[in-house]
């Protein structure tokens, strides 16, 4: 009960019914803990929780995951807290795995946005003549290039403002767990 924030006197004097639902998620835990298994299987873990307790029980999952060592499954369709827990995931569609591997490695695609004042010289211009950059769309507002590392990023911006452009926000977007799946299990 201690291990998954149950022992305070308060909580062992109450009964079961009168626990919140963040508390009940946290017994079925202490429950499923008892034998010590090597492989526990979680459905829905965060499912009805407030957003404390959703971050309550990502935080214990990842920690027993760390400290006992055990390999957790969890079923879910909340995929962006999936993202916040999993270094690994599958994918199912239809009952077929359609993806196994690291989280990291499905979540490559990644791109640089630069939002500034593009309306008055020719942005794709200027970024062909830098040549060192590929650009996927662009626009009066903003452009979006593939990734680029932090040094090359901080040389290109520096280069934009020398030549005339006003800068308002750089970012690094990749793709979501979200889209990716909907990608892999979209009918054709």
């Amino acid at each position: 009960m201690e291990l998954v924030g149950l022992a305070d006197e308060k909580n062992r004097k109450k009964l079961v019914k009168a626990y919140s639902l963040g508390m009940k998620q946290r017994l079925a835990l202490a429950f499923a803990l008892v034998k010590k298994p090597k492989i526990l299987l979680l459905d829905e873990p965060t499912n009805g929780l407030d957003p404390v307790g959703i971050h309550e029980i990502r935080e214990l999952i990842v920690q027993l995951a760390k400290e006992k060592g055990l390999t957790v499954f969890i079923s879910s369709h909340i995929l962006p807290e999936i993202e916040h827990i999993a270094d690994r995931v599958g994918i199912i569609n239809h009952g077929r795995l359609v993806y196994e591997g690291e989280i990291e490695a499905i979540k490559s695609n990644t791109w640089i946005e630069i939002g500034g004042d593009f309306s008055q010289k020719n942005i794709v211009q200027t970024l062909v003549e830098l040549g060192t950059v590929e650009i996927l769309s662009a626009s009066e507002s903003q452009v979006t290039l593939r990734d680029l590392d932090n040094d090359r990023l901080a040389d290109l911006v520096s280069y934009l403002i020398e030549n005339g452009y006003r800068i308002f926000r750089v970012v690094r977007e990749s793709e979501t767990l979200e889209d990716i799946f909907l990608n892999l299990t979209k009918e054709a």
